[in-house]
């Protein structure tokens, strides 16, 4: 949990510092060479520790993951080209604590009313939270389309926390998912670059963006990923997903102490409350993880005693529910 939390502040500060300084015509250069900067950093991570080049795993997570990742930060980045940048962060970040807890009702795995009803706040603050900062208020199909693509952007967020947690319970460390997880995302924005960045142009202008993009990409993308990456592979997909609802909080103190940006009453008071939101969220998750190892561990002892097969409960033995 350490990992994420710090993951949040240094990806919250990066994306104040990158919204300021990356413009539409350089933003799918910086993505493809900040994706590569993790890829290589997660690469050469997963070689010191495992002694070997490729990590073992299997064809169908690699495949997830990338996809995954694709669709978390491609349709973040095209969702900017319609609606302003806050309210994009807001939508996502606060979507994904909903979108693990849908997903784990498909998969039969049912959280308590609280975990939704702080779910549910947390996804309305930080709407509300991004509608504030919102410059401008785009009209009609536009609107709609970026807040959806906002939406499509927080459930990649949820299946990655989701897809990280399960390799971590498999014995996978974060390194060998840095490793393979990005190599799409990369291919993609670098196409996209080269259609739109306007490469034919003079060459000096290409390497001066790259001589502070490249340090940039390390700073503000593959350091922040790779204690968020550390940090899945022990927590809950749920509180994962609601500490990076943080993250458009953290950016915004960061506009405001170090670019001077000024905000309403409103916007402080909707900070205020979500910040409250999540302490309140982890203080509860805290708790369930720890009841519900309280339980698996009476229910071990008890079927130890009875005879009964570990894991299975008299019910579950008796009504065939295994």
């Amino acid at each position: 949990m350490l990992m994420i939390i710090l993951g949040c502040l240094s990806m919250g500060v990066a994306n104040a510092v990158v919204g300021a300084v990356i413009g539409t015509e350089t933003v799918f250069l910086f993505m493809g060479v900040a994706f590569l900067c993790a890829s290589l950093a997660g690469q050469a991570s997963h070689c010191a520790r495992a002694g070997r080049l490729l990590p073992q795993l299997d064809w169908s997570h690699v495949a997830a993951l990338n996809l995954a990742t694709l669709m978390t930060f491609g349709a973040f980045y095209l969702a900017l080209a319609w609606i302003p940048a806050s309210l994009a962060a807001g939508v996502e970040a606060a979507f994904a604590p909903l979108a693990t807890l849908l997903l784990a009702l498909w998969r039969k795995k049912r959280a308590p009313w609280s975990v939704w009803l702080l779910a549910l706040s947390v996804f309305a603050c930080s709407i509300a939270f991004g509608a504030t900062q919102a410059q401008s208020s785009p009209a009609g199909n536009q609107y709609v389309v970026g807040v959806l693509l906002a939406l499509v952007a927080g459930a990649g967020m949820a299946i990655l926390a989701i897809l990280s947690r399960s390799l971590g319970e498999r014995g996978v460390d974060a390194s060998s998912i840095l490793a393979v997880r990005y190599h799409l995302a990369y291919i993609v924005a670098f196409g996209l670059a080269a259609r739109d960045y306007g490469f034919e142009g003079d060459i000096a202008v290409l390497l001066h963006d790259l001589s502070w993009i490249v340090p940039l990409g390390l700073a503000a993308v593959a350091l922040p990923l790779f204690l968020i990456q550390s940090g899945m592979m022990r927590t809950d997909p749920t509180l994962t997903a609601i500490l990076m609802a943080s993250v458009p909080a953290i950016s915004f103190l960061t506009e405001t102490t170090w670019f001077g940006w000024s905000h309403g009453i409103a916007s402080w008071t909707l900070l205020a409350l979500l910040v409250l939101l999540v302490c309140v969220y982890g203080v509860v998750d805290q708790r369930r993880s720890r009841l519900s190892v309280a339980s698996a561990a009476v229910s071990r002892d008890h079927s130890e005693r009875s005879g009964l097969p570990e894991g299975l409960t008299a019910h579950e033995l008796i009504s065939g529910d295994t």
